[in-house]
């Protein structure tokens, strides 16, 4: 979404601190957490994610996140069980 590069990985979350997914290794200390990721990759490339949005766009991908956030784990491992 930004431009950036990646490689997809598994998640390893063996070796994750807290056992948890998503993380990132961008050639600095492991960053974990969905806000510190983001935080990470919009300083480090000088965009952020809602560039370009208006302000009830900005309201609505918010809203849309921290609901995702909230409930997609549990719905994931609850489907998976």
């Amino acid at each position: 979404m930004l431009g950036a590069g990646f490689d997809r990985a598994y998640a390893d979350l063996e070796s994750a601190p807290k056992r948890k997914a998503p993380y990132t290794k961008d050639g600095g200390p492991l960053v974990e957490d969905t806000n510190f990721i983001r935080a990470h990759m919009e300083a480090n490339l000088g965009r952020s994610f809602v560039d370009g949005l208006d302000d009830a766009q900005r309201a609505a991908s918010w809203a849309l996140e921290r609901m995702a956030e909230g409930t997609l784990p549990a719905s994931c491992s609850y489907s998976a069980g």
